[in-house]
């Protein structure tokens, strides 16, 4: 699938649940996050499956990002389509696609061609 590097962030177009999503790809990022605005929107039939109020994601800065829980959720990037648990935060971006999906789904980044 084609990606966009955008000042240097790799960025895809993709579905969450069959709702579309903008996703930022993150080999630094040891699980894919969805924020919590495209959360509200995907399907009813999501449920959470972990919710703590004392949740947090520690960002590169160190920033403490507040934790909504997680939830199982399908994620379609190009032909690949994979259910995994997912975190729901409060994020800017509307879902940043972690080492988990990644290593799961043997992707590999081609700079050069820039597709995944």
């Amino acid at each position: 699938m084609e990606i966009k590097v955008c000042g240097g962030t790799l960025k895809v177009s993709g579905f969450i649940n069959n709702t579309p999503c903008q996703f930022v790809v993150d080999t630094g990022a040891d699980v894919t996050i969805l924020s919590s605005r495209v959360f509200h929107k995907v399907d009813s039939a999501a449920s959470v499956k972990y919710m703590s109020t004392d949740g947090v994601i520690r960002g590169l800065d160190r920033q403490i990002i507040p934790v909504i829980g997680q939830v199982a959720l399908e994620v379609t990037l190009g032909e690949t389509v994979s259910t995994m648990d997912v975190w729901v935060a409060y994020i800017q971006e509307e879902c940043i696609v972690g080492a988990d999906f990644l290593k799961k789904e043997g992707c590999i980044i081609d700079y050069p061609r820039q597709t995944l």
